[in-house]
């Protein structure tokens, strides 16, 4: 039989419940991991890379779960926050 590869599940999600533009970055190297405006309703499955970063411009439209336990809000709508440690929620 062949090999199966086991698929990789992000222990950390960002989901929209507003409009909010978001970037997630490796501070070890400054360079982004993700970046786009998320719409209300989208999501997204942040990479399990240590020290991960985010910046968003609206962090009250935003929930984070890690390992599917939500975390309280970074913020009000439209407060900007930047350099929010994930890894402190992970």
């Amino acid at each position: 039989m062949g090999k199966t590869t086991p698929v990789s599940v992000s222990r950390i999600v960002i989901r929209a419940s507003n409009s909010s533009w978001v970037e997630v970055f490796d501070p070890s190297t400054g360079g982004a991991i993700f970046t786009n405006m998320l719409r209300s309703g989208a999501a997204v499955d942040v990479p399990d890379i240590n020290g991960q970063l985010l910046d968003t411009g609206n962090a009250g439209a935003l929930k984070i779960t890690v390992d599917g336990m939500v975390f309280p809000k970074i913020g009000s709508i439209g407060d900007v926050r930047k350099s929010v440690s994930l890894m402190r929620l992970a």
